[in-house]
């Protein structure tokens, strides 16, 4: 199955590319607050989420960021 990349933006504590990582392939994470961009990266660091960098405002990112 080929998997769709997604920029998951307001990414709040990773729900919705946890719930669907069989479909999407998450190539970063935008989430303004501390508390939640913790829980993200503990999440990848378990691996239950996708190594992928985690941007901190939605309003500064750049397409250029992304790596993908």
């Amino acid at each position: 199955m080929i998997k769709l990349k997604m920029l998951d933006l307001f990414t709040g504590i990773g729900g919705f590319s946890f719930a669907f990582k069989s479909v999407f392939d998450t190539i970063g994470y935008c989430e303004i607050s501390p508390y939640c961009r913790s829980i993200i990266l503990k999440n990848i660091e378990r691996g239950n989420l996708r190594n992928a960098t985690i941007y901190e405002d939605v309003i500064k990112l750049d397409r250029s960021l992304l790596r993908e």
